[in-house]
């Protein structure tokens, strides 16, 4: 399995830019995110363990809808 750097969080990736698993502490796969933040009206981006039941999308899905694209 390849290891490189993520662009975005600085954590080591496996596949493309924005997934990495942190095997070593957690066990659990975690990937970057962007969700829209309802509260704040805006996309919030960040790291975080992957959730099954909560709205993950792909950083290049939020902001190409952050910019007004269809």
């Amino acid at each position: 399995m390849p290891q490189i750097e993520c662009a975005r969080c600085g954590r080591m990736t496996n596949t493309a830019l924005c997934d990495w698993v942190d095997c070593i502490d957690t066990g659990k796969a975690a990937r970057c995110y962007a969700a829209w933040d309802e509260v704040k009206k805006c996309w919030v981006e960040g790291c975080a363990v992957n959730d099954e039941d909560a709205d993950w999308f792909s950083v290049k899905f939020a902001k190409k809808y952050h910019r007004g694209e269809k």
